[in-house]
């Protein structure tokens, strides 16, 4: 791991149809960062504009698809994503 990461969760808020923000940290090495789905939805980003940031992520259960929302201020329109892996159960897959 190299540099600093921004997370911030969010829940979506039934009433406005919005998705608020309900944890804000920036982590840096050596820290580890955690989520699952009860804490709400996340975002990570690199948090500086100039200096380059490396992450692993470890999911558990694997999964093909994702939620995501490209406007915050409208949870209705979500759209999904395919994860694409480097490796599967430790075979690496053929991009």
């Amino acid at each position: 791991m190299e540099g600093g990461v921004r997370e911030t969760r969010y829940v979506k808020d039934e009433a406005t149809g919005t998705m608020e923000v309900t944890h804000d940290e920036t982590y840096v090495q050596p820290q580890i960062a955690y989520i699952n789905d009860s804490m709400g939805y996340h975002k990570v980003a690199n948090a500086s504009e100039t200096e380059p940031a490396i992450t692993l992520h470890l999911y558990s259960p694997c999964f093909e698809q994702c939620k995501f929302w490209p406007d915050k201020n409208d949870s209705e329109k979500a759209m999904t994503g395919t994860v694409c892996f480097h490796s599967e159960y430790g075979n690496l897959v053929e991009r």
